[in-house]
């Protein structure tokens, strides 16, 4: 009976370990970073599909110049250890901002990462312009 009572304790103890470990993959991570043209965030979503969450994968570039309607040919890559995504002919609103979806910040697996790199690409005035940015973990957002 002990001897069952014991491999039951550790039964369960292994379940809430991997819960845990489940728990975390849902959550998805929030990177932040900025140069001196740009701001940019990255939310990678949930990696799993839990109707309990329901906040999708998102980046958010905003340009730090004054004249953001002079900005053409927008183009990033973001990039981490496990995977890249990019995306190109971003038109930015008004105030110098976009914030775009796209199924690939899913699939860079930044979970293990602590940071991602982003090169942004554009051109200015006629200039080809490029500001690669570093990325750092941050706490996810509610």
């Amino acid at each position: 009976m002990r001897k069952r009572m014991f491999h039951s304790w550790w039964l369960l103890l292994f379940m809430w370990v991997l819960a845990g470990c489940n728990a975390d993959q849902r959550e998805g991570f929030l990177f932040k970073g900025e140069g001196d043209n740009w701001q940019t965030e990255i939310y990678t979503g949930q990696t799993t599909e839990s109707p309990e969450k329901g906040k999708d994968p998102y980046m958010h570039v905003k340009f730090k110049g004054s004249h953001p309607k002079e900005v053409k040919e927008l183009m990033y890559e973001a990039e981490a250890e496990e995977g890249a995504f990019s995306a190109g002919d971003i038109v930015l609103d008004e105030q110098g901002e976009e914030s775009l979806s796209a199924e690939g910040i899913k699939q860079i697996g930044a979970s293990a990462a602590d940071q991602l790199t982003v090169t942004i690409s554009w051109v200015e005035q006629g200039k080809e312009q490029q500001e690669v940015i570093v990325l750092e973990k941050q706490a996810a957002p509610n």
